[in-house]
């Protein structure tokens, strides 16, 4: 999924029926639960059960879990209904798995570069088990806690995210800082919990509300800096792109051509094309791409089998599910690119 118009609004550690029709008529896409009993947070069963029936159509409950046996987890998501839940605690990949056809979105406390190597390792064996999660939740690291600390994630740690399906940015969030963290990370959704509270477990509604215009406006303000970026508007289909190609244009970086669009783009000619930040799902089969930049895209089930990629750039790209069999890569270039399955060492190319 790409990135989309504006960025979605998770409110997190909601214990009343009162604070979660506010944070709803706020206009939160999702909010929730926390069944971490040491949690100030912690919400009683009666007490959510009392949520979830009253929650508004259109707004999403989400259950949070740390370390609970895969069982309790299904039995709890089955008595609400949900859908959707967190694992916030040390859980393998193997429950990911284990709770399919559950969406559930998996969090990693970041401190450092080693908590972002980590968490690719991780989604690594979630991805050959064939259980990728839904969602992918950064937090800041605090020794000791779960989550919910107030700290925030250190900015060149998040600098070195690569790009991801579906992120979502927690940690430290505020309506005063919200904005300027989606300009900076441009996350599929924020998460929050202490920033919009009076005390924990208790929510603001006047700073719910401000939470949710900042990370609206902010997610707005970027489209329309990516726009200014793009020059000209970007291609609605594939053959707009080819058509803006073939008169002249070469940069379509932080494009967005996803699944909602025509994908045959076999046999095409791209020489030279930016795709930089780009999120892109299409077919380039037997495409013409030497010297293609795909620095930093998340390209989501590509199929480049037989075309020419001599000299294309695929630093620190995000390749999910991307094949390459009978491709040319001499001289391409794959140094911090990942595919789930593994990290690609500098100037490794892939083995598909």
């Amino acid at each position: 999924m790409t990135t989309p118009a504006r960025t979605l609004v998770k409110v997190c550690g909601l214990t009343t029926v009162a604070d979660a029709l506010a944070t709803a008529a706020a206009g939160a896409d999702w909010i929730g639960l926390n069944f971490h009993p040491p949690s100030p947070r912690f919400v009683p069963l009666d007490e959510a059960a009392a949520i979830v029936a009253a929650l508004p159509e259109g707004v999403e409950p989400v259950g949070l879990f740390v370390d609970r046996p895969p069982a309790e987890v299904v039995e709890v998501a089955a008595r609400f209904g949900l859908h959707t839940i967190q694992l916030h605690g040390s859980e393998p990949p193997e429950q990911v798995a284990a709770l399919h056809p559950l969406r559930v979105v998996r969090a990693f406390r970041l401190g450092d570069s080693r908590g972002v190597a980590a968490m690719l390792v991780y989604l690594g064996r979630c991805q050959s088990l064939g259980f990728p999660p839904f969602a992918i939740l950064v937090d800041a690291y605090v020794a000791g806690l779960p989550g919910g600390t107030g700290h925030s994630i250190p900015v060149d740690v998040l600098s070195e995210l690569p790009p991801l399906p579906r992120l979502i940015l927690a940690g430290g969030l505020t309506p005063e800082n919200v904005g300027e963290r989606v300009a900076r990370a441009r996350p599929w959704m924020v998460d929050v919990a202490g920033g919009v509270e009076s005390a924990p477990g208790r929510k603001d509604a006047g700073r719910v509300a401000a939470f949710v215009r900042s990370a609206k406006t902010g997610s707005r303000s970027l489209a329309l800096g990516r726009e200014k970026h793009i020059v000209t508007l970007p291609p609605r289909t594939f053959r707009e792109l080819l058509d803006q190609y073939s008169g002249g244009r070469r940069d379509f970086s932080r494009a967005e051509l996803d699944e909602d669009l025509e994908r045959d783009l076999c046999g095409a000619t791209l020489a030279d094309i930016d795709l930089t930040d780009s999120s892109i799902v299409a077919d380039f089969r037997s495409a013409d791409l030497r010297r293609a930049r795909f620095s930093r895209a998340n390209l989501k089930t590509c199929d480049f089998r037989g075309a020419d990629l001599r000299g294309a750039d695929f630093a620190g790209a995000a390749l999910c599910g991307t094949r390459f069999q009978g491709a040319r890569l001499e001289g391409a270039r794959f140094a911090g690119s990942y595919s789930h399955s593994r990290e690609l060492a500098g100037g490794e190319q892939p083995d598909w």
